[in-house]
């Protein structure tokens, strides 16, 4: 279960760098 965890935590990263933080959708911003 943790390596599914940590597949989806990769792919979360790898949007948010290919996107720019200031164009990060509101749900990100908590």
């Amino acid at each position: 279960m943790t390596e599914r965890r940590d597949k989806e935590r990769d792919d979360n990263l790898a949007l948010q760098e290919s996107k720019p933080k200031l164009e990060r959708p509101p749900m990100y911003k908590v």
